[in-house]
């Protein structure tokens, strides 16, 4: 017999294995929503990074949703910092025409604490829909 904690478990597994399976095929300027809508870049180190709110608007918002396999796309910034987050801000003042195929073609400036003012204060969530 199958209890409760057993199939808890074996969910668990299955997020954990599937998390580990789609970030080891991830490259430099993919993209992924974590925690249902913070928008995430991946560096060149092979780390993901959050994405700074410093210029981005509609056009940004509109090059990411396409990036990641969808027509529009609307986004916020979150107003908190998350207590799990140990990322660090890849994207900083990031400016798009809307054209762009992926984000890393757009326009941004360094994320250097010293140059720019970006923290987990200012991570954009986004939400795109077909």
């Amino acid at each position: 017999m199958i209890t409760e904690p057993d199939i808890k478990m074996k969910v668990l597994l299955l997020i954990v294995i599937y998390t580990c399976v789609c970030d080891s095929f991830a490259t430099y300027g993919d993209l992924r929503i974590a925690y249902d809508t913070r928008l995430e870049f991946r560096l060149q180190n092979g780390q993901w990074g959050t994405v700074c709110k410093h210029g981005f608007d509609n056009d940004a918002a509109k090059v990411a949703c396409k990036q990641l396999g969808y027509d529009l796309g609307n986004y916020d910034v979150i107003s908190y910092v998350h207590t799990y987050n140990s990322l660090s801000v890849a994207i900083c003042d990031i400016n798009c025409g809307g054209y762009e195929s992926h984000l890393a073609d757009c326009y941004t400036q360094s994320c250097s604490h010293d140059y720019n003012s970006c923290s987990h204060y200012d991570d954009i969530t986004l939400s795109c829909c077909k």
